[in-house]
Order: C-alpha cells, then sequence, then structure tokens
C-alpha cells in the first residue's frame, strides 16, 4: 500500500505539474494568483488520502464530501490534459504543414489553448459526470449444440466494476438494480470490483442486491479492489447481497450449465485452472469467470465463454488506447481459439472519477439458447 501511495503521489504530481504549465498563460498573472492555484493543487493533491483516512475513522459525510470535490477536479484535470494534448499535437501538426510559408502566423498561441482548454475541460466533465450515469443495456446471444432443444433459452445478466462506495448514489443503484428485474434473468453474474468501500455501511449498501432474484441463483468473483478494501469486508458484502462466490472452483448449475470461478490474479495460473475445468462435465457448456480479461492458453477449449470486466472500456477516451496495450479485449465480445470466447464487460460503475466520455456503463445480457437441429 506505501509503494501504491507513493506512486500515485508522484504521477498526480506530474499531472498537476503539466496542467498548471499548460493553463498558466490564461490566469492572471498575479503573484497571489499563482499561489492560490498552486496552494489549491497541493490540497487536492492529497483529497483521495484524506477521503481514506476519514472513511476508516467512520466520518461519513466528511468522506463523501472529500471523494467527490476530489475526484471532479481529478477528471478535470484529466480530461484537461487531453484537450491540451490535442491542441498541441494539432497546432504542431500545422506548423509543420505551414513551415514553408514565409508569412504563416501562428494558428494557435500557448495562451489561446490555454483559454480553450479551460472552457473545455469543465464541458467535458460535466458531460463525463452525466454519461457514467447512462447505463446501457448490452445484449449478446450465443447459440450452442451443448444446449437441447428442449431447453429453454438461459437468460443472464452480467454486471461488473460496481465500486460500491461511499460515492455510491443510491438512487443511481436503485435505478441499475430494477433495469435487471425487469430482464427477469435466470441468473445474475458479478465478474468482480463489487465493492470499493471499507466503511462499516457497505454491508447495508451492497444488501440492496438482494432485491435480484434469480432462479438459478446469483453468483460472482474476487476482482483486485476486494483485496484492496479487505477480503474479510469483501466476502461479508457478497454475503449480504446474496452472492456466490467461485473461488478457484467449478459448479454445475441447472442440471446443463457448468459455472467455474476464479480469483483475481496478475499472473493467473493456467495449468491449475485448465485442471479444475476439466474436472467439469465437459458435455455442459461452461462459462468461466475472471475479473481481468486475460486468458490462458492451457485453457482454450475447456470452457465456452468466459466473462470478464476490469478495463471499463477505458472509461474516459482516449485511455482505452493505453489500457488496450495490457489488455487487447477491452470491451465486446471476441472469439478466441478451439471454440472458446471471452466477454468484456465495460463496468457499471466508475472509478476514481465519476466521469465516462465514450465509454458508457453496462448491463450485459446474455442469452444461451440450443442451436437449431439444422445447425
Amino acid at each position: 500500500m506505501i509503494w501504491f501511495v507513493l506512486v500515485f503521489m508522484t504521477v498526480y504530481t506530474g499531472f498537476h505539474t503539466l496542467f498548471y504549465l499548460g493553463v498558466r498563460k490564461a490566469l492572471p498573472q498575479g503573484r497571489w494568483w499563482r499561489i492560490s492555484l498552486i496552494a489549491w493543487m497541493g490540497l487536492m493533491q492529497f483529497t483521495p488520502i484524506f477521503y481514506r483516512i476519514f472513511e476508516n475513522q467512520g466520518l461519513v459525510s466528511l468522506a463523501r464530501a472529500f471523494a467527490l470535490l476530489g475526484y471532479v477536479w481529478m477528471g478535470l484535470v484529466i480530461l484537461a490534459l487531453i484537450v491540451l494534448g490535442i491542441l498541441n499535437l494539432s497546432s504542431l501538426a500545422l506548423k509543420l504543414v505551414r513551415g514553408k510559408r514565409r508569412a504563416a502566423r501562428p494558428v494557435d498561441t500557448g495562451r489561446r489553448r490555454a483559454i480553450a482548454t479551460l472552457v473545455a475541460a469543465p464541458v467535458l466533465a460535466a458531460y463525463g459526470v452525466w454519461e457514467s450515469n447512462q447505463v446501457q443495456t448490452r445484449r449478446l446471444t450465443i447459440t450452442t449444440n451443448k444446449l437441447t432443444p428442449a431447453t429453454a433459452p438461459l437468460k443472464i445478466a452480467l454486471i461488473s466494476d460496481l465500486h460500491l462506495s461511499v460515492m455510491t448514489d443510491r438512487n443511481w443503484l436503485d435505478s441499475v438494480l430494477s433495469r435487471i428485474s425487469r430482464e427477469a434473468p435466470d441468473m445474475v453474474i458479478s465478474a468482480g470490483d463489487f465493492l470499493d468501500g471499507r466503511m462499516p455501511g457497505m454491508t447495508e449498501l451492497s444488501a440492496r442486491l438482494n432485491e435480484l432474484h434469480a432462479p438459478l441463483g446469483k453468483y460472482a468473483v474476487i476482482g483486485n479492489h476486494e483485496y484492496y478494501v479487505g477480503l474479510d469486508r469483501a466476502l461479508a458484502c457478497h454475503q449480504s447481497a446474496g452472492f456466490q462466490l467461485l473461488r478457484e472452483e467449478g459448479v454445475s448449475v441447472g442440471g446443463y450449465i457448468n459455472l467455474a470461478g476464479v480469483d483475481d490474479a496478475r499472473r493467473p495460473a493456467g495449468a491449475v485452472e485448465a485442471a479444475m475445468l476439466r474436472r467439469l462435465p465437459q458435455d455442459r457448456f461452461t462459462i468461466l469467470i475472471r475479473h481481468r480479461p486475460l486468458v490462458q492458453d492451457e485453457t482454450l477449449g475447456l470452457f465456452d465463454l468466459q466473462l470478464s470486466g476490469h478495463t471499463h472500456g477505458g472509461q474516459i477516451t482516449p485511455f482505452g488506447l493505453l489500457v488496450r496495450l495490457q489488455f487487447p479485449y477491452l470491451a465486446g465480445a471476441y472469439r478466441l481459439e478451439n471454440g472458446s470466447r471471452i466477454y468484456v464487460n465495460r463496468g457499471t460503475g466508475t472509478w476514481g472519477p465519476p466521469m465516462r466520455v465514450a465509454a458508457p456503463p453496462e448491463i450485459t445480457i446474455i442469452e444461451l439458447a440450443a442451436a437449431s437441429a439444422k445447425a
């Protein structure tokens, strides 16, 4: 945890430095203006840490206030840097194009770019907050010969990365649960990062998911944030929500489908997981639930569908380009070798800034149906 804090503070200091250098030409030039801005950025630098301190002390109101203030500011700074990057690259490209024109005047100046950034970043931030509340319902239909024609289609509701915390809006959560309930799923699956809060009230918040009813059950796996908040707390919250955690184990459900789940790991043990999958009935449709969209070569062909999350689809564009470098399966459905597939949920909630830009949150409705006789 100490190393995480040190890395975070170093990176965030760099963000603030770049932000200040990028917008200073549009700010009043008085000494006290500059001192005030630097002092404000210094305060914001530590706001996420203050939030966690207040949270650990059970000071709900203070924790929520500092979380909202700190993470909205963080999102604003990130968006400002994105805008500055785009404007600077555009200006450089125009200079290269017009380089041979003797009398060409600069297309843009540092001050103009700074003003444009200070206008665009808050607009994008407001849009990002709005988009983070526009949960989409994505649908995926899979036909398989592992279900008999007499078997009714199976409907699965997939959520991921709820990140329940003191910042969670109860009305937003209720609307998500209501949307899932209207789908009347046979099964509900959570692909990890269910929790992101350490306060005692997290069990009461997660208990709202007990309202979800699914005839074939509710299942979940451990994500990386479950480790951050503490496994004991995470286990209690999943229990209060009515989810059965699958931890390096597989189960048969309904007599015609296998579910297997693994805890989050940066370097999954492919051979161990392959052995686990081989112990399941091979003639049944097998779903592997793993938080990170990592695919182990040893397991290909041993599962029919892997369900994952973690990437948030990038959450704030263009971060998806960076995320894709580590996780090529960024969002949506992909075909793998040996008949396996993976579906990556973009996340239902948010982490850090309560914003999404061109990466809307989602609930995934997956329908499994028997292949036709002709197929």
